[in-house]
């Protein structure tokens, strides 16, 4: 659907991810496949300015839109509107904002004629650039008592669907598609009168994943970020997790894929696994019926991208090491080119030792490569092997570990330079 604003602001993290891991501000000023890339970041920006709307609330509202729960392309009875404020996509909104202010501070240190020559071309006045900052600090979005984010509006009142009990009953090749169901002219009279509604818009499930999507995206560090600048307490991903599986009906093999990582993330190993199970095995044993149609390259570029990042996460300018393999993971092995060119090979075990290998890109005066070991922040100065025992992760009394890091990571040519999250 053209009402699907998401996909814009999935352009645009794409664009950002590049400059993250490059750091290169020529990008910025680049074309890609005869697009400008800053034009592409700036109209964006545009169209938000232009279709969101400042509420009595204070907060700004984004409405008639479709969010990535395609089951929800309505509310109510009017066909032709789409659904208001869709909680990922505001919440992309509010991280696009800032991401673009950002961007222009770039710019105007790196090529300040290219930016203000686009700025009069598209008519970005500093009002535009005042509404931008004014949005990415008072976007709405609705959380319950209990910590639950409100896929769109009217979400929590929708009719409840037991997904597995309709599993069940259908099977799941049938059930995944519930708005196929719903319409099919022999069952989906039955399946209306038993739910009194007129069709799956009426109902509380999601075809894949929706509200979940902004973990995905962003990580928790970024959503926390996100929901700190708005005012709002940061909601938990288990608590969303497991409020939201439950009601979907993975209709999109995309959905295994992204509830299986954040499943991963959130401690619910069994349900990581079977969902990571379905997501590599859905085009090679057709588990959903719809191999016939051609594979789904995005799930599995998907199941690739989660089984590294099971053992290692690359976040913007800055490498994140935090191994959690499964049981039957013994060993995860990849190399990178990140952050600055520096070329990287990195190897997790299952009961041994991270080994991080930095191939090329800090030689002599090169500045260091800054990466995470368990949520402290390190700099890596010098090409070579670093080893660091898996242990180091493991929970241990805080002042052993605040003896022990220095001595350890030093060894390894490296410097703490957050110990205070030692403590």
């Amino acid at each position: 659907s053209y009402k699907q604003y998401h996909s814009n602001l999935a352009i645009t993290y794409n664009i950002l991810a590049m400059y993250e891991a490059t750091a290169d501000p020529a990008w910025f000023t680049a074309t890609c496949q005869g697009y400008a890339v800053g034009e592409t970041l700036l109209s964006v920006g545009l169209l938000i300015r232009d279709k969101v709307e400042l509420g009595q609330d204070g907060r700004y509202h984004f409405t008639d839109i479709v969010g990535p729960n395609e089951f929800h392309d309505h509310m109510g009875t009017n066909k032709e509107h789409g659904v208001d404020d869709n909680a990922y996509t505001n919440v992309m909104i509010a991280w696009y904002m800032n991401k673009l202010l950002d961007m222009m501070k770039v710019m105007e240190k790196s090529d300040p004629s290219t930016l203000a020559a686009q700025r009069k071309d598209m008519g970005i006045d500093d009002a535009t650039v005042a509404k931008w900052q004014d949005i990415s600090n008072k976007m709405y979005v609705n959380i319950n008592e209990a910590g639950i984010i409100e896929e769109h509006a009217g979400y929590f009142d929708l009719t409840e669907v037991d997904i597995a009990a309709l599993n069940k009953e259908f099977g799941f090749k049938k059930a995944r598609r519930l708005d196929r169901l719903i319409n099919d002219p022999e069952i989906g009279p039955g399946l209306k009168k038993r739910w009194g509604v007129n069709g799956v818009n009426e109902l509380k499930v999601d075809k894949q994943a929706d509200v979940l999507m902004m973990w995905y995206v962003l990580s928790q560090q970024g959503v926390a970020e996100v929901f700190d600048r708005l005012g709002y307490e940061v909601p938990s991903l288990r608590d969303n997790l497991e409020y939201y599986e439950p009601r979907t009906t993975h209709g999109s093999t995309l959905s295994a894929v992204v509830y299986s990582k954040l499943a991963s993330q959130a401690g619910l190993t069994e349900l990581a696994e079977q969902l990571g199970a379905m997501a590599m095995t859905s085009d090679v044993s057709n588990t959903v019926g719809d191999a016939v149609f051609g594979d789904h390259r995005a799930v599995m570029n998907g199941t690739i991208e989660n089984n590294l990042k099971e053992g290692g996460l690359v976040e913007g300018p800055v490498l994140s090491l935090n191994p959690n393999l499964t049981d039957d993971t013994t060993v995860i092995r990849f190399g990178v080119r990140h952050y600055h060119g520096v070329v990287y090979r990195y190897t997790a075990r299952q009961h041994g030792q991270i080994t991080l290998e930095i191939l090329s890109g800090l030689e002599d005066g090169k500045p260091p490569v800054p990466f995470k070991l368990g949520g402290v922040d390190v700099k890596l100065e010098k090409n070579g092997t670093h080893h660091f025992p898996q242990d180091f992760l493991s929970p241990m009394d805080p002042r052993v570990q605040q003896l022990v890091a220095s001595q350890l990571l030093a060894e390894y040519g490296a410097t703490v330079t957050n110990p205070e999250l030692l403590f």
